[in-house]
């Protein structure tokens, strides 16, 4: 098997970047309550995002190097800002 364990999955990387924007839009009940916390949250909102957005560019350049532009932007407007 070629699975490095140390790596998760791209469905758990999904799974917990699912988890952080809802955690974030609970948090939006709170505004600047938790001015820290929203902090934090969307640091690794980021952080998720470009680890997501480096597998998936990274798979799509082992099936067809020309895919790679046509990558939609991870960014979702109804989350940006706090």
């Amino acid at each position: 098997m070629m699975c490095d364990n140390n790596s998760p999955s791209t469905q758990s990387i999904a799974d917990y970047l699912a988890q952080l924007l809802k955690d974030r839009k609970q948090l939006a009940a709170f505004p600047n309550v938790f001015m820290h916390m929203e902090r934090l949250l969307d640091e690794d909102i980021c952080l998720v995002e470009c680890v997501t957005n480096s597998v998936v560019r990274n798979e799509l350049r082992g099936r067809n190097s020309s895919s790679e532009s046509k990558l939609p932007s991870l960014q979702d407007s109804s989350f940006e800002g706090s």
